[in-house]
């Protein structure tokens, strides 16, 4: 399972998907959240609060999972490698663990440079310092847990389409 998991991790980053992927996640988030006039600008809310990346972001994850998850399965199918991969002795379960795990560990290095949001909130707050850890790290732990049940979902989609999306 290991070893499929650095395979899976060492080819997000291989091609561009994994960097177009984290930029666009994180161009969306910042610009929703500084500088568009809206409800989701933190900079115009009056205090200092993280609720609106919080809300944010699971509609950016609808996107960003799958787009993630895209060239997992359909990629093994395509190239033929699938049939390599199950006569190798691992099981059904580490295949797809090792898939799991990479595609949520990337999520995780998506959700990284968002801290940054963190300490742009931590120096606004009247005074310096005034925010929520626990809801902070909360909230984070509940996008972690709102990716986990989208990326299995994903790949059923595309083993019955076998395809890219």
């Amino acid at each position: 399972m290991i070893a499929i998991l650095k395979k899976e991790f060492n080819s997000f980053f291989a091609s561009p998907i994994a960097y177009l992927v984290i930029g666009v996640f994180l161009l969306i988030n910042g610009l929703f959240l500084f500088i568009f006039k809206d409800d989701f600008n933190i900079l115009n809310a009056g205090f200092a609060d993280l609720n609106p990346f919080f809300y944010l972001t699971p509609w950016v994850f609808i996107f960003l999972i799958p787009a993630i998850t895209m060239k997992s399965f359909a990629d093994e199918f395509n190239n033929g490698t699938i049939e390599l991969l199950k006569t190798k002795p691992i099981s059904n379960w580490q295949i797809v663990l090792g898939k799991f795990w990479a595609a949520l560990l990337l999520v995780v290095i998506a959700l990284l440079p968002t801290i940054t949001y963190v300490y742009t909130v931590y120096q606004l707050g009247n005074p310096i310092g005034n925010i929520d850890f626990g809801a902070t790290i909360g909230s984070y732990i509940g996008l972690l847990f709102l990716a986990q049940p989208i990326l299995p979902l994903d790949y059923l989609l595309q083993h019955f389409l076998k395809t890219r999306l």
